[in-house]
């Protein structure tokens, strides 16, 4: 499990990661915690769905915690939210930027596992996902958040629901072997693999995706394309309505 605590208090930071790393010990869940002490450096460091779990302060010198959540939010609608506070003057702007919890403060060890409880409650612990590193940062995407990869010489280009773009050095048929046989992923071309949830339809020459992105693929290949497509959107409605 991936966290972030931004608070620009040392003792804060290191109390809350030894409850963290206790709850997590106990959980029996890997935690990986990164820590930064203002808002400006979390925004400088931060990559979209780098993270799990962020702690963020709402009082700190400089930016503060709303400001750098709603610039994090501009990237990452995913990633839970837990605000720490010592004063409940800015709780409205907290759940403006869609915050999951808050704590305040003095931190109570109770609040904090309570939170936690509730938190990996909603995290999709068996959601299969790959890694790689973009810009020196570890980067990790649920399939279901991947919209199209495509191969750019020796690095792929990797664009995720938000329309993030990633560009790790790795050859394409390495990035997408895993995900070749898990059938959200179809097959366009030698250099273009495609999550069929974000197509919305094809012409002769290309495939039409929900952010407005057209990939290219050849007109021989159309028809073929277009009705795995179909089988798909079918195989996955006729699932929904037998549930």
């Amino acid at each position: 499990m991936r966290f972030a605590i931004v608070d620009d208090i040392p003792a804060m930071r290191q109390e809350l990661k030894d409850v963290i790393y206790e709850y997590c010990r106990i959980a029996d869940t890997g935690a990986d915690i990164c820590c930064f002490d203002k808002g400006e450096a979390f925004i400088e460091a931060f990559v979209p769905y780098s993270y799990d779990i962020v702690f963020m302060d709402i009082y700190m010198k400089g930016m503060n915690g709303t400001d750098a959540a709603s610039l994090m939010r501009q990237s990452d609608n995913r990633v839970i939210l837990i605000f720490l506070t010592s004063s409940h003057d800015h709780m409205a702007d907290a759940f403006n930027v869609h915050a999951f919890h808050y704590i305040e403060k003095p931190l109570s060890k109770e609040r904090v596992c309570s939170c936690l409880d509730d938190a990996f409650r909603l995290i999709p612990h068996d959601e299969a996902y790959i890694t790689f590193t973009s810009g020196n940062v570890n980067v990790r995407l649920d399939y279901k958040d991947i919209v199209f990869i495509k191969a750019d010489r020796h690095y792929t280009i990797i664009c995720d629901c938000s329309n993030n773009i990633y560009q790790p050095y790795i050859y394409f048929t390495a990035l997408t072997k895993p995900l070749i046989g898990d059938e959200r992923f179809l097959q366009l071309s030698r250099g273009i693999l495609c999550n069929m949830d974000y197509i919305t339809g094809f012409s002769k020459d290309c495939c039409n995706l929900s952010n407005n992105t057209f990939l290219p693929i050849t007109i021989r290949n159309a028809k073929k394309l277009e009705q795995e497509w179909r089988n798909y959107t079918f195989d996955k409605l006729h699932r929904f309505v037998d549930r």
